[in-house]
């Protein structure tokens, strides 16, 4: 028995699936893959079947062959039988015992040929299909460990940027919590403040130490003055003592910023001093101002968005608040944040379950530090220095994810495509040892004719492509969609030539721009049309080539080779323009990968160009109008114009009048070639362009949509056309590009597309 181990392909044709483009999953590549290596698993338990089987075959007719072979000698004439003619010395015998004879004879060779038969099972298809199946499953467990132990390396990685993701919010939130209630000129002033007094020499602890108490007594000396009211502080403890006991507090949960204790709102403010203190509306949300800009109360941001709005006290319900601690000092009520830390930290050291002396005295020490640990005061500058550190530490971070990613991608791309030589290697194998066991059953007894005719009908039956695509689409988890961890700025500031794949379309769309039809249009998109049409394009030598660089696809290794390049480029050439440097980068590289790249952006993008609302509404469309070709095109132009997002449809229009110009030069040329184009093209733009639910299974259906909805839109120029300025620039640009055609066609000698 003999296979045929074949390299994967270095391009694969994406004409139909295949493992590499049909076993991927967003969240984790690992649950793409199971199912994958579960059916591959099962298919080294297929061969142990079929080879158990033809052991067992072989064993048989060996233990039969045996028996029969020896019959000759188990079954001789017998005196009273046939052999009493030789015990009367009867030279001749008669032909009835010669008839006998003959039969004992040929029972004999019968068994020889059994016994042939389990040699040659033996020797032609056990041994050797043995050893295949050892090494088969070698191969599939080696790819399995080596790709999950990517995998698991990556998740790790993952971790580590969500880890980094949360020390960074964090810090800004204890930054925000620290600034609210202070201006803009606090803020800096405090900065300043706090800048300096590094900078500067400390005095001794112990004239702070004075100095601190002498102010801590003067400021307790003084007046407030609350909304009408000035308060001694003899008068001021007693009101807030009876606003912190009287005035109920709640717990609330805020969206990412996790829960806040002890919280009162405006309101309870409000009501609280109109009914105690006998003042007005008016003088109520002057008073609850007053505590605000004293440093009593503190606001709590319940969103993002809510910046440094602590400045203003509203008397409502949406006003959320905490008591400060110099409200609790001055009130000379203890403090319950403190209270509460204290005893957390008091009972995690009471269950160390020691009478230890000296573990008694590590726990006051533990207690000793945490309080000043607790009650030590951060600076802004400090939080300042910590937030740089972490903000640098999470990009960088996020960049060495997304490079591993890449990695990852690669190398489950290149074990899915050799799996799937492996799985076809096996069902060759498999068919092989069918084709061998009928042929040696053949040779061997010809009476079994039957018997090996539906052996052979069988082994014709298999079909190694339709098993394949049987296995995908029962079992397929999901076309290729790259998904990107994209950098998060805390204030959501967008930073588009950091990562240009993987964001969304109108965060990059007005980037820069590199043709006039390019507003609203992403550079990388316009420049790698526009150095097709003005490069690419006349440098093939025919129509067939140019057709190719759209209907085959790169390796991923070299799309993820380019694509990193330019975006390594995009970060460190901040002085020159984002479409210099794709053109840079795509002067070196092949037009196949080019071409590749443009499919790999499209596939990258969050939302696709024609997102699932609009697929659903076209899809409808199409089941209404089937027979109604004048209604369908309405509809359909109605549906892009006015319901795809505006940089979806201007890139949508882009596209099309790109290979609106291909096409055409094409179609008058070669009609043949022009058909094969307008198929392929339509299934490629299909899955990069359109957008549909995942069903978890291959959908042949959804395909065939993506495909006719795409052909008819690259057949029918006016579902997309549109007039005013785009138009003159595009006419523009297709009159530059015919030019071009031209130009190539006079240096070739022929009717090549340009």
């Amino acid at each position: 028995m003999s296979t045929t181990n074949q390299s994967p392909s270095q391009h694969t044709s994406t004409n139909q699936p295949s493992f590499a483009t049909d076993f991927w999953n967003n969240t984790s590549p690992a649950i793409g893959l199971s199912p994958l290596y579960s059916k591959l698993h099962q298919g080294t338990l297929e061969c142990d079947e079929l080879l158990t089987v033809i052991k067992a075959k072989a064993a048989y007719e060996q233990e039969y062959g045996r028996k029969v072979y020896n019959m000759k000698h188990d079954h001789k004439p017998q005196m009273t039988g046939f052999g009493y003619d030789e015990a009367e010395d009867q030279m001749e015998s008669s032909s009835l015992k010669n008839a006998f004879m003959g039969i004992l004879g040929q029972i004999s060779n019968e068994g020889q040929t059994h016994l042939r038969l389990s040699e040659d099972l033996t020797n032609s298809i056990v041994k050797p299909f043995d050893a295949w199946c050892k090494g088969h499953k070698t191969r599939v467990e080696d790819s399995r460990k080596l790709v999950l132990a990517k995998v698991k390396e990556w998740e790790k990685e993952k971790g580590k940027v969500e880890v980094l993701k949360g020390k960074y919010f964090d810090k800004w939130r204890e930054f925000e919590e620290m600034k609210v209630g202070m201006t803009e000129e606090e803020i800096e002033q405090e900065l300043s403040e706090e800048q300096e007094q590094e900078q500067a020499d400390s005095e001794s602890a112990t004239d702070q130490d004075q100095d601190q108490q002498q102010e801590d007594k003067a400021e307790s000396q003084k007046d407030i003055k609350l909304g009408p009211i000035d308060h001694t502080p003899q008068l001021l403890r007693e009101t807030l003592q009876r606003m912190i006991q009287e005035i109920a507090q709640s717990d609330i949960k805020v969206t990412l910023l996790g829960t806040y204790k002890h919280t009162i709102t405006g309101l309870q403010i409000s009501t609280w001093v109109q009914e105690n203190l006998n003042l007005s509306l008016s003088q109520c949300e002057e008073f609850g101002q007053s505590l605000l800009d004293n440093g009593l109360i503190r606001k709590i941001n319940t969103s993002f968005r809510d910046g440094l709005s602590g400045s203003e006290f509203i008397g409502a319900r949406g006003f959320i608040c905490q008591w400060k601690s110099e409200a609790y000092v001055k009130a000379e009520i203890p403090d319950p944040f403190l209270i509460e830390a204290q005893e957390l930290k008091l009972k995690q050291m009471a269950e160390l379950k020691t009478t230890d002396n000296a573990m008694r005295l590590k726990m006051n020490q533990l207690v000793d530090g945490f309080k000043s640990t607790y009650l030590e005061e951060r600076t802004l500058l400090k939080l300042s220095k910590d937030i740089k550190k972490l903000d640098s530490q999470y990009i960088d971070a996020v960049l060495q994810l997304d490079s591993l990613q890449c990695q990852l991608h690669e190398l489950i791309t290149e074990n899915l495509q050799s799996l799937e030589t492996y799985e076809k290697d096996r069902i060759n194998a498999m068919k092989r040892v069918m084709l061998d066991y009928a042929t040696i059953i053949r040779s061997s007894l010809n009476q079994l004719e039957e018997s090996t005719a539906v052996i052979l009908t069988y082994r014709e039956s298999v079909n190694v492509l339709a098993d394949l695509q049987l296995l995908i689409s029962s079992y397929g988890s999901g076309q290729f969609k790259p998904s990107v961890v994209l950098y998060d700025n805390y204030h959501k500031l967008g930073k588009p030539r950091l990562q240009l794949f993987g964001s969304e379309l109108v965060s990059v769309a007005d980037l820069e721009s590199s043709r006039n039809e390019g507003k609203g249009v992403p550079v990388i998109i316009t420049s790698i049309l526009q150095y097709l049409d003005e490069e690419v394009y006349p440098s093939l030598k025919d129509d067939k080539a140019r057709v190719g660089v759209w209907l085959d696809s790169a390796s991923l290794r070299e799309q993820y080779q380019l694509r990193n390049a330019i975006q390594s480029k995009l970060r460190q050439e901040t002085d020159l323009s984002t479409h210099s440097i794709i053109v840079s980068e795509l002067k070196k590289a092949k037009p196949l990968t080019i071409a590749s790249l443009l499919k790999l952006y499209l596939s990258s993008l969050p939302t696709s160009l024609i997102p699932q609302s609009q697929y659903s509404l076209l899809h409808s469309l199409y089941y209404q109008h089937t027979a109604n070709t004048e209604q369908r095109h309405l509809g359909i132009s109605s549906i892009l114009r006015n319901s795809l997002p505006k940089q979806h449809y201007l890139t949508l229009r882009v596209l099309l009048r790109h290979f609106f110009r291909i096409s055409g030069i094409i179609k008058d040329a070669d009609k043949e070639l022009y058909e094969r184009f307008i198929k392929g093209l339509s299934l490629e733009l299909g899955k990069v362009v359109m957008e549909r639910e995942e069903t978890g299974a291959g959908d042949s259906g959804s395909l065939a949509f993506k495909e006719k909805f795409m052909k008819e839109l690259l057949t029918v120029k006016e579902l997309t056309s549109g007039g005013g300025n785009a138009s003159k620039a595009l006419a523009t640009d297709q009159s530059r590009s015919s030019s071009n055609v031209k130009a190539a066609d006079s240096a070739t000698d022929s009717k090549s597309l340009n």
